[in-house]
């Protein structure tokens, strides 16, 4: 175990804070746009997403970018990265609670390690691993007092 005496970097800090914060921006919004537009709202952001980064592309790659073998590939890595994650976010996040959204999206670093572990064959300090079973505790005990919310009067 390697301990460290630096002190925290702000900038790094303040980053970190401001990722946290677009994380909770993007939860509210995705959820209110995922009700309003329903499973459209993933095809219309990633064709948002294709738009701007497709200058970038032909700048970097040229004709290159549509030789078929290419956009085969790039489809394909589209749909499962891409486009069938944010779909089913949109389906998770019109039938839970943002808090509950959001608590079960911390699992996300759990299964980084799980997946280190298994496909890397990295491994966690003990120390790691309590933060990790911490995380899961947390996210089942938010998932099993999760109340439906109620509808506001009108």
């Amino acid at each position: 175990l390697v301990h460290s005496r630096q002190a925290l970097d702000p900038t790094g800090v303040m980053l970190a804070l401001a990722a946290g914060g677009f994380w909770a921006l993007y939860i509210v919004f995705a959820q209110k746009a995922g009700a309003e537009l329903g499973g459209q709202t993933t095809a219309y952001g990633l064709a948002i997403a294709a738009v701007l980064a497709l200058p970038f592309g032909v700048a970097e790659a040229g004709p290159a970018l549509v030789a078929p073998s290419i956009l085969a590939g790039a489809l394909l890595v589209g749909l499962f990265s891409s486009a069938l994650p944010f779909w089913l976010e949109m389906v998770a996040l019109t039938r839970m609670s943002a808090r509950l959204y959001g608590t079960l999206t911390c699992l996300e670093p759990a299964l980084g390690a799980l997946a280190g572990f298994l496909f890397l064959h990295e491994i966690l300090t003990g120390l790691q691993c309590l933060g990790v079973a911490a995380v899961i505790a947390a996210a089942f005990g938010a998932t099993m007092t999760n109340k439906p919310p109620v509808p506001s009067p009108e």
